[in-house]
């Protein structure tokens, strides 16, 4: 089953800045889009984020060039979040790969919540036993699942955190 949304590759590092300072924005009211993502860049509200993540004023234009790209080719309503990298560590990302690979219901995808319940019947001991996985990060894999959960919630698809271009998606 293929994610719903794979554009993360398609974003510039400064542009998944602007998002981030977006979505973590306590003042936010409703769904953060294509469209308000770019609202908050072009009225200047983001200039102090963007001078704090070390980019120039001369930044706003090219951004802003970026998302109209991407608002023709995909539409202003995209979710902002779908438009991030792979926030998790990849050995959170070769647990998520074997979920996916191994769910058997026909009917949804597997959530984060469900890679939550692997890990807790000993998912990441199995990939450490068939060499997926090195056990010195297997501490780390849980917190990485907990911070994506926290973050995004516990009922979202757990394959938009593969990561693009990955040969299991």
């Amino acid at each position: 089953m293929k994610a719903s949304t794979d554009r993360s590759h398609r974003i510039s590092g400064a542009l998944e800045a602007v998002v981030r300072v977006v979505l973590d924005d306590p003042g936010r009211t409703g769904d953060a889009t294509l469209a308000t993502v770019r609202a908050a860049l072009a009225s200047g509200r983001l200039d102090a984020a963007l001078a704090r993540a070390g980019l120039g004023a001369g930044c706003r234009e090219a951004l802003l060039r970026e998302i109209d790209g991407l608002v023709e080719e995909h539409g202003a309503g995209v979710a902002a979040v779908d438009l991030l990298h792979c926030r998790a560590q990849e050995a959170l990302c070769v647990v998520i790969r074997d979920v996916v690979a191994n769910w058997h219901d026909p009917d949804r995808a597997p959530t984060l919540a469900d890679v939550r319940a692997a890990i807790a019947v000993g998912r990441v001991s199995a990939l450490v036993a068939r060499g997926l996985l090195d056990s010195e990060g297997r501490d780390m894999i849980l917190g990485a699942l907990n911070e994506l959960i926290r973050v995004h919630g516990a009922r979202v698809s757990a394959e938009q955190w593969i990561g693009p271009g990955d040969p299991n998606r």
